[in-house]
């Protein structure tokens, strides 16, 4: 039987939880992780699983680690939760977002594939469904796909990260279709949770929280009229774990996340509100590339695989607020350049007002 699990990414936000959720929910299933640390933090790491640091975008690395971990034939689920989601850097870091959305992936599907895995479990991002807008080869508008996004809905990125997203999802059908695994892709959407890693270029809730810990002013980008809903982790972790092993989740896509949608001035009331600050954000130019609204429906998840929001949005705010109280201020990193320099680039990366 095959009986081992591979993270990647396994110090981040979700898969880490995932990793605690394998380790206490399915004690037959040996888990291993990796991770290199650029966007998470050693702490989140669960001390019961098989972890190695590396960087899962050297390929000669990866396929050793998989040779020396997996040529016995038991593994059954690869977990892709590594992932650089700077949606918006992507426009001015696209080489950086290549390397470590798209090759990280490559890298660690082909290897499983070549072990035997069963099952492999990838994470792709509401990003993929853009605005909603279709656009033909002659520049025409051919459809206009509403929010909430859906399943069903042609995809249609618009930025390089959410062109990654897609590419890895079509990467790995074409691959399944020859070599006969399962997939099940998974859309989460605007996430958080006391794991969160602090970022300045994503990110809004840990961005303010931790400005609020440093004193210092709150911003928003834009009119803040735009509607988000976000996804409190714990609510969809359980949902996203057992359907490594569901069989109505084979070959078949999910949005997970949060029910409510709100803007973005709403939500920065709702951590004013749990956090007692009380003085107004400063709104500054919007930043290029935004979709205005993004929200999804759920209903599949809910249909197939049980999934249900249960945790009120203000306590799951309250709770990574009380976490970010304890850990203390976490200093922004920032990069030294990017690699398309331009007036568009965000006043809040280009001025380093965080």
């Amino acid at each position: 039987m095959k009986n081992k699990i591979f993270i990647a990414g396994a110090a981040g936000m979700v898969p880490s939880s995932m990793a605690d959720y394998y380790v206490e929910k399915h004690p037959e299933m040996k888990v291993y992780g990796a991770d290199d640390f650029s966007g998470s933090y050693y702490e989140n790491v669960n001390p019961d699983i098989d972890f190695t640091e590396m960087d899962l975008r050297v390929y000669s690395d990866v396929k050793d680690y998989f040779k020396e971990n997996f040529s016995d034939g038991e593994l059954d689920t690869v977990v892709i939760g590594s992932a650089s989601a700077q949606e918006i850097r992507s426009y001015f870091s696209p080489v950086y977002n290549a390397s470590v959305n798209d090759d990280t992936a490559k890298n660690v599907i082909t290897c499983a594939v070549e072990c035997g895995v069963r099952r492999i479990v990838f994470f792709s991002s509401m990003a993929r469904y853009g605005n909603g807008m279709i656009i033909d080869g002659n520049g025409d508008i051919k459809l206009m796909q509403p929010v909430p996004f859906r399943e069903y809905y042609i995809p249609a990125p618009g930025d390089p990260y959410a062109c990654s997203k897609v590419y890895i999802e079509t990467f790995i059908k074409a691959l399944a279709k020859v070599h006969g695994f399962e997939y099940t892709i998974i859309v989460p959407h605007n996430c958080f949770s006391p794991r969160q890693y602090v970022d300045p270029y994503r990110n809004f809730i840990a961005i303010w929280m931790n400005l609020i810990l440093m004193g210092k002013d709150c911003y928003i980008y834009g009119d803040g009229r735009s509607q988000r809903a976000i996804s409190w982790v714990h609510d969809f972790n359980p949902v996203i774990c057992e359907a490594a092993f569901s069989p109505a989740a084979k070959n078949q896509m999910f949005n997970l996340g949060g029910d409510e949608q709100h803007t973005i001035n709403e939500w920065y009331d709702m951590v004013c509100r749990v956090t007692g600050h009380d003085s107004p954000a400063i709104h500054i130019a919007g930043r290029p590339g935004e979709v205005k609204d993004a929200f999804c429906t759920h209903r599949k998840a809910e249909k197939f695989l049980g999934f249900k929001n249960t945790v009120n949005v203000e306590d799951a705010l309250a709770e990574m607020w009380e976490h970010f109280q304890k850990k203390g201020v976490r200093p922004f990193k920032y990069i030294n350049e990017f690699e398309i320099n331009s007036e568009k680039i965000p006043e809040t990366w280009s001025k380093r007002l965080f």
